[in-house]
């Protein structure tokens, strides 16, 4: 959280943004608004938008000012000292919005909005079935979007493992590849979420970046849909920690299994490679001050999709199967041979691979062994 100075103004993107003191605004979070909003765009779909944590109104006034399919704006927040600010801050940026001084959970259940934004401090949990039971009051929303941030990943990663079994009622697996874990615990409590009021749960895009995790989803209404989300795209995982291998499976593991359990997790893809596609070809159309990241984190996620659940730490495979680094591209290019292995945009030295963890170490000590003969020639 940033104190706030009243004097203290920004500019994201050309949008003007008049900040008071202690009202909260994280400049860090420009990234993921610039992103949010290219997702925004990809939706197509007419949008009546809830900004549901709005503090400044930086991220509706975003959408707005920069999506033609955005129709019409709620500014949403508990804070009565922040409504003048809100105002003028809409009004500054040409954007008739509706601003509005209440609770979330009161003020969604009597409106009819088809996206809305979750973005409050800490996670979102708590917010999602007032979201998706707002959307049964019309029978005519067939279809919504909910876009949630979650500033909860200690808990999520399993760095709390007690608080996540009990907050989001799933057994967290810190390991190398922990992010992904939480990332698609968080999935699978919203579509516990949607399914108890007939909606199946389609990811347009879900990451993990510095302190959050970000999503945006679109919901379907249909019963038939919504339990056969349930039956096959929540799971959980058994880890072997030795090995660092794991499997999947849509049930429970019996007891007395030796490795670490984990889950329910979503087990599907968290992310649509058309939706990327959209967001990324509108980015090139943009002149985003974050474009060539953007461009970048983007197509990390794009060739995420269709592969296998979780990652492998490059770093961690050498020390515990005791094998001397090599350049990582060289492993993934010897991989694609015969598979496919990509970065992903979890951690620098991280990839997925349909390629068998035995295959992968196979490779890995092949060309250490190759590039150590060579050396000494």
């Amino acid at each position: 959280m940033t104190n706030i100075e009243k004097k203290d103004n920004v500019i994201e993107n050309n949008i003007k943004i008049k900040l008071k003191e202690n009202m909260f605004f994280n400049p860090h979070m420009e990234l993921c608004r610039d992103i949010s909003s290219l997702g925004i765009n990809a939706i197509g779909d007419k949008l009546n938008v809830c900004d549901g944590f709005t503090a400044s109104g930086v991220r509706g006034i975003r959408y707005a000012v920069e999506n033609d399919n955005v129709t019409d704006l709620t500014l949403l927040d508990a804070d009565q000292r922040l409504k003048s600010v809100i105002k003028y801050n809409a009004k500054q940026n040409k954007i008739k919005a509706n601003v509005v001084i209440d609770n979330f959970t009161k003020h969604i259940y009597d409106e009819n909005y088809n996206f809305i934004e979750l973005d409050p401090f800490g996670t979102p949990l708590q917010y999602f079935r007032p979201s998706i039971s707002s959307l049964t009051s019309s029978i005519d929303t067939k279809t919504a979007y909910v876009s949630y941030t979650s500033t909860d990943p200690a808990v999520l990663c399993g760095a709390h493992r007690k608080a996540c079994i009990k907050l989001y009622h799933s057994r967290p697996l810190h390991t190398n590849f922990c992010h992904e874990a939480g990332l698609r615990i968080l999935l699978a409590n919203l579509a516990w979420a949607a399914a108890e009021f007939d909606y199946s749960v389609e990811p347009l895009f879900t990451f993990s970046h510095r302190h959050y995790f970000k999503g945006f989803v679109k919901l379907t209404r249909g019963a038939k849909e919504a339990y056969n989300m349930i039956e096959n795209k929540i799971g959980f995982v058994s880890f072997n920690n030795k090995t660092l291998g794991w499997e999947c499976t849509k049930y429970p593991y019996k007891s007395g299994t030796s490795n670490e359990v984990g889950g329910p997790f979503w087990i599907d893809d968290y992310s649509n490679k058309d939706f990327l596609t959209k967001m990324i070809n509108t980015n090139q159309e943009r002149d985003y001050k974050n474009k060539t990241k953007i461009n970048k984190f983007l197509g990390l996620l794009k060739g995420e999709v269709g592969l296998p659940m979780f990652y492998y730490d490059y770093h961690l495979l050498a020390q515990r199967y005791k094998i001397e680094l090599i350049p990582m591209q060289d492993l993934l290019d010897e991989i694609n041979k015969d598979h496919k292995a990509v970065k992903v945009h979890f951690a620098p030295t991280s990839f997925k691979t349909t390629a068998p963890l035995k295959t992968v170490v196979t490779k890995m000590k092949r060309i250490s062994k190759k590039i150590k003969n060579k050396n000494k020639k």
